[in-house]
C-alpha cells in the first residue's frame, strides 16, 4: 500500500474502476493468487483503514485511489469466493 501511497502523490487524479476494470482485478486475483475468503476479507480491511487514514490527513488522491480498491475486494467477497 505504501507504494500506492507514493504514486497517488506523484498522478494527478484517480478515476474510478469501470466494471470491467474491477472484474479484470478480481480475475487476477483469482486466477494469479486463488485467493481465498480470509485474506481478502484482511486485505479489503487493510484497504479500508488506509483509506480512513488518508482521509483524517485530507489526503483525498490516497483515499480515492484505497476507495478503487476496496471496490475491488468487495466485488471479490461477493462473487468469487465460495
Amino acid at each position: 500500500m505504501a507504494r500506492l501511497l507514493i504514486e497517488a502523490k506523484l498522478v494527478g487524479k484517480y478515476p474510478s474502476f469501470s466494471a470491467e476494470e474491477v472484474k479484470n482485478e478480481c480475475d487476477l486475483l483469482k486466477n494469479n493468487y486463488s485467493l481465498t475468503e480470509g485474506p481478502a476479507n484482511e486485505s479489503l480491511n487493510r484497504f479500508k483503514w488506509a483509506k480512513d487514514i488518508c482521509e483524517e490527513y485530507d489526503f483525498m488522491k490516497g483515499a480515492k485511489l484505497m476507495q478503487r480498491y476496496v471496490d475491488v475486494y468487495n466485488m471479490y467477497l461477493k462473487d468469487y469466493c465460495d
